[in-house]
């Protein structure tokens, strides 16, 4: 709230030297305007912070959007029982399961021997999504799948797994690709 320069006046009365009564005016005038500068950069920071506002809860709501490992292994599994791999006629052992992840490994490097570039993908006359990313993709599905039904932590054995293979010794066991 502003006050006019005769409520300041009347305010300075008491004071009887006309350069300090200037002095205050003046003082006064300049916070006044400082407060309308404030003010106005007040209201800026209010919209900016506003809009972070908005920002930050919509980065919040993609995070609460991201499944984790375990919700994509649950989620993956559930699947694959509804759709029939684990009733009376589906899968029987462990290594029938095992097999359909060298299945998908199969499937992609015949898609690498057909010519397919590492990100080209497609839609087969079946309506399939085809190509190396797919079915890289459909290998850890099947390996999702595995540790849904043996209820295994794979995000867990994914953490340890990986801390271990930070220690070992550089190109370690000797092996060759």
């Amino acid at each position: 709230m502003e006050l006019t320069d005769e409520e300041i006046i009347k305010d300075l009365e008491q004071y009887n030297d006309e350069q300090t009564i200037n002095n205050a005016l003046d003082l006064i005038r300049r916070l006044q305007s400082g407060y309308s500068s404030a003010s106005k950069a007040s209201e800026e920071w209010k919209a900016k912070y506003e809009k972070e506002r908005k920002e930050n809860a919509e980065l919040q709501k993609q995070v609460d959007e991201v499944k984790t490992i375990g919700a994509w292994v649950d989620e993956i599994h559930e699947n694959a029982v509804v759709h029939g791999w684990y009733d009376g006629n589906g899968i029987k052992n462990f290594g029938e399961l095992l097999m359909l992840v060298v299945t998908e490994v199969a499937e992609a490097m015949e898609e690498y021997r057909n010519g397919m570039l590492m990100k080209e993908t497609y839609v087969n006359e079946k309506g399939k999504m085809c190509g190396i990313s797919f079915e890289l993709a459909d290998i850890v599905i099947r390996v999702m799948d595995i540790c849904g039904y043996y209820d295994l932590d794979l995000e867990q054995a994914i953490a340890q797994k990986h801390e271990y293979n930070k220690s070992r010794p550089y190109k370690h066991g000797g092996k060759r690709c």
